[in-house]
């Protein structure tokens, strides 16, 4: 069974409550009335539109009261802080937040300072959780693992950005608790051999290890964030870096 109060990262996932939180998911015993009575709100400060509406669906799905709140429209605009909001919003009387933001940490941060149940839908470049839970499950379903969602003798490569990619540090986590073996691949600055300490191992030669891979994952660089993202933007008003 789930037994912790939030959802927040998947660096220490425990291998029994990945599997039954994946048993549920798989399952068609939903009623949806799971959460009649509960208010979510999910608290995106980060621009999102899978992920957003995502959450909102299954929450209404479940029979939750779901309120949608972004920075834009918030007081977070004027300088109020993502605890402020937080701490506001818990004050309505709201069950559970989901909340999305550009800083890592943040919903641990919050999670640490308020009384609800926090689930992490994406801080930074740290953890992105509930991707890695349905990655896992599309995986699971391929291989016919739905059994006990046990994925050794499996190998999966995660390829591209790396680096920039909370759904990739989350994806080894989670893959590698249900024993599965993962390879990082991609050029140093996007697949740093240091991230071999997240328990997988890393190669510039995607052509070496695909054909031994039954699963491949394929980032997006992300130009948004870090090195790649500062050569963009000074490519795009003429400065160089070469």
């Amino acid at each position: 069974m789930w037994t912790g109060r939030s959802l927040l990262s998947m660096s220490d996932a425990d291998a029994g409550e990945a599997r039954a939180l994946l048993g549920l998911a798989h399952g068609d015993a939903w009623r949806g009335d799971e959460l009649d009575g509960k208010i979510v709100a999910n608290l995106f400060f980060e621009d999102s539109t899978r992920t957003r509406v995502s959450f909102s669906i299954a929450g209404q799905a479940l029979g939750a009261r779901v309120v949608d709140l972004t920075s834009k429209g918030s007081s977070v605009a004027k300088g109020e802080t993502l605890l402020d909001t937080a701490w506001t919003i818990e004050a309505m009387g709201v069950d559970v937040l989901v909340v999305r933001a550009g800083q890592s940490g943040a919903a641990a941060l919050i999670d640490g300072h308020t009384k609800c149940s926090v689930v992490n839908a994406g801080d930074g470049m740290h953890q992105h959780p509930t991707q890695a839970l349905a990655d896992a499950l599309t995986i699971g379903r391929s291989f016919g693992r739905e059994s006990d969602w046990d994925f050794s003798g499996l190998k999966v490569a995660i390829v591209g950005d790396v680096v920039s990619s909370r759904v990739a540090r989350s994806a080894v986590g989670l893959f590698t608790a249900l024993g599965a073996e993962v390879v990082l691949v991609g050029p140093a600055s996007m697949v740093q051999g240091s991230l071999a300490v997240l328990g997988c191992s890393v190669t510039d030669d995607l052509d070496s290890v695909v054909g031994e891979c039954d699963a491949v994952m394929m980032l997006r660089i992300q130009f948004e964030r870090g090195v790649v993202g500062c050569w963009h933007r000074c490519e795009s008003i003429g400065l160089g870096m070469g």
